[in-house]
């Protein structure tokens, strides 16, 4: 078995230094590791993460608490045309604690920031009141290209726009996906769609690139 990779963090300059060996929980290393070695770096100590996920049979990695650009650039809504009739499963919580999957599309769906998603949704819906109560949603991307799971938080009430609450979902974590060693190379050889495909000149297409734009 190969050996897991690690992530080392030194003061600036030359010496020996103290040095504090982390070790990351269940997530794999995410951005408390990273506030953590942070820290230890400012305060004059080496910091060891080691990455026991990477190499093994455990496949989901953090990417941090902010999209990658590839990503950033597919939900911008830049390209959207090619992307309509794909869906993308929401899930948020219920007044029991238990998950409440929605499918929404890249119509409904807008990445302002690397940090931050728009989410134009039917505001009579069970998942805009579980976002109005509970604040906190995954969004699973699994499609051929990539497979990614983006972990937002809510912020603040909705903006009510007719029939929509426009989200605004500040993005706390990404994790990306990918077969482990054992499993020769699979992947997801299709994503969710749907037909006929939204029209972007209809009524309810129109005022939910409003809501998401405005």
């Amino acid at each position: 078995m190969p050996r897991p990779p690690v992530n080392l963090s030194l003061p600036r300059g030359p010496g020996l230094y103290p040095a504090v060996i982390l070790l990351h929980g269940c997530g794999g290393i995410g951005p408390n590791i990273r506030e953590w070695s942070t820290w230890l770096v400012h305060k004059g100590y080496a910091a060891f993460a080691l990455d026991s996920f990477t190499g093994r049979y455990v496949m989901a990695r953090s990417l941090g608490p902010a999209l990658p650009a590839r990503l950033v650039a597919r939900l911008s809504q830049s390209d959207l045309r090619p992307l309509l009739g794909r869906a993308l499963p929401l899930i948020t919580l219920d007044a029991e604690g238990r998950p409440h999957p929605m499918l929404c599309s890249y119509l409904e769906l807008r990445a302002v920031s690397p940090t931050l998603l728009r989410l134009a949704i039917a505001a009579r819906s069970g998942s805009a009141r579980n976002l109005e109560d509970r604040g906190v949603a995954t969004l699973l991307v699994i499609e051929p290209e990539h497979t990614i799971y983006i972990k937002g938080r809510a912020s603040g009430a909705p903006l009510l726009m007719g029939e929509l609450a426009r989200f605004e979902l500040s993005v706390e974590d990404v994790s990306e996906d990918a077969a482990a060693e054992w499993e020769a190379g699979a992947g997801i050889t299709s994503g969710l769609t749907y037909a006929p495909a939204p029209d972007l000149g209809s009524p309810e297409a129109r005022a939910i690139l409003a809501a998401l734009r405005s």
